[in-house]
């Protein structure tokens, strides 16, 4: 299976270990890309099953099924002028230098179209590849940046990041488990979405 960079780090792993342990000697290949990486295989039907935040719109070929809750939160390092602030305006947030994923990130891409609802233009001061380089990035005083809340878990929780209180965040999304509806799944990838329907890890 594929995954996008954010679940396939801090989401997949978790699920993987207990299907490991229920099934010991099934061998499972995971690829971790970016989301329209993941997306391009599975329609090229080079993976069985995907693990992505956003799906995309009118995709009448794909199954879609959401299985565990996503928020994106805005992050800051702990003396930046907005860690103590609460009720954040979004038009702030014009003054402030944004870390960004690469395009084809489904963060990127929901960060995107929340600000062009919005109508405010922010500026982006750098592009990013993974998210460990946006953490540290931020963290190092580089910008701001938005990013999944179960990949700051470590961080917030031992005070290198704060999650800002901005009105309108945080956004909230889905993990979706996605296959091709006219492809049927082999009994290890069945398995493997009925376990992840099932338990919240």
């Amino acid at each position: 299976m594929a995954a996008d960079t954010t679940a396939g780090v801090y989401v997949v792993p978790g699920y993987l270990g207990l299907f490991r342990r229920t099934y010991p000697k099934v061998t499972i290949s995971l690829e971790v890309n970016n989301r329209s990486t993941v997306l391009k295989r599975l329609l090229l039907r080079e993976t069985d099953l995907a693990i992505i935040g956003q799906v995309p719109d009118n995709e009448a070929s794909l199954q879609v099924v959401p299985f565990l809750s996503n928020e994106l939160v805005i992050i800051a390092p702990p003396g930046h002028r907005l860690a103590t602030r609460k009720n954040i305006s979004v038009q702030e947030l014009t003054e402030e230098t944004f870390l960004m994923r690469e395009p084809g990130s489904g963060t990127r891409a929901t960060a995107e179209r929340f600000f062009t609802l919005q109508g405010i233009q922010i500026q982006v001061g750098m592009e990013l590849g993974s998210n460990s380089a946006i953490k540290q990035a931020v963290a190092n005083g580089l910008g701001i940046a938005i990013i999944s809340r179960q990949a700051i878990t470590l961080e917030h929780r031992c005070g290198s990041l704060v999650i800002l209180d901005v009105e309108g965040f945080p956004l909230h999304r889905y993990w979706h488990i996605v296959h091709l509806h006219n492809r049927a799944l082999p009994p290890p990838a069945v398995a493997f979405k009925k376990l992840m329907l099932e338990n919240d890890i």
